[in-house]
Formats: C-alpha cells, sequence, structure tokens
C-alpha cells in the first residue's frame, strides 16, 4: 500500500513537471513567433516612412510646392487609418484568431 501511494506520488510530480515544461515551450515558441513579427513590423514602419517622406518630397517637386505634396500623402495615411479604424473590430477577431491558433499549432 505504502509503495502505491509513493508511486502515486512520483506520478503526480512527474506530470506536473510535464505540464510545466510544455507550458515553457508553448511559451517559448509563441514569444519567438511575436518577436520576430514585432521586427518585421518594426522594418516595414521604416520602411513605409522614408517611402512616404520619398514619395511625399518627389510629389511636392511636381507639384510645385512641398507642403502640397506632404498634404497628399498626410491625406493617404488619413484615409487608411479611417479604413482600419472602419474594420477594427473584424481585424481584432481575426487576430484573436490567429493568436489562439498559433497556440494550438504549438501543442
Amino acid at each position: 500500500m505504502e509503495t502505491l501511494l509513493i508511486r502515486l506520488e512520483n506520478y503526480g510530480k512527474t506530470t506536473l513537471e510535464l505540464m510545466k515544461l510544455r507550458t515553457i515551450v508553448r511559451i517559448a515558441t509563441v514569444s519567438s513567433g511575436l518577436v520576430v513579427r514585432l521586427f518585421l513590423v518594426l522594418f516595414s514602419s521604416f520602411f513605409f516612412l522614408f517611402l512616404a517622406l520619398a514619395l511625399a518630397f518627389w510629389i511636392g517637386e511636381v507639384l510645385g510646392s512641398m507642403y502640397k505634396g506632404f498634404l497628399l500623402i498626410a491625406g493617404i495615411c488619413c484615409f487608411g487609418l479611417g479604413i482600419v479604424m472602419l474594420f477594427r473590430f473584424r481585424l481584432r477577431s481575426y487576430i484573436h484568431h490567429v493568436v489562439i491558433d498559433a497556440f494550438n499549432k504549438v501543442s
């Protein structure tokens, strides 16, 4: 009877340790994916920032006034922001499902 209790105790400790390790693997996998995506967003943001600046300078040169070029690019960005705000709930739902799927793929 005593050996059964010892075996049950060992089983419980082993199961708990296995759950901890699986959780660590999930967290490591998801966090590493998030870090990579963060760098992608960061470098993409810099790319689009400099592209917008270059386009604003070029349009300003074509139109004969720098402020017109920058206003046009700002208007385009404002339009894009409006589209994102219009679909923000759908985007939030989509991102939510992507994160859940990422956690489920790990297991």
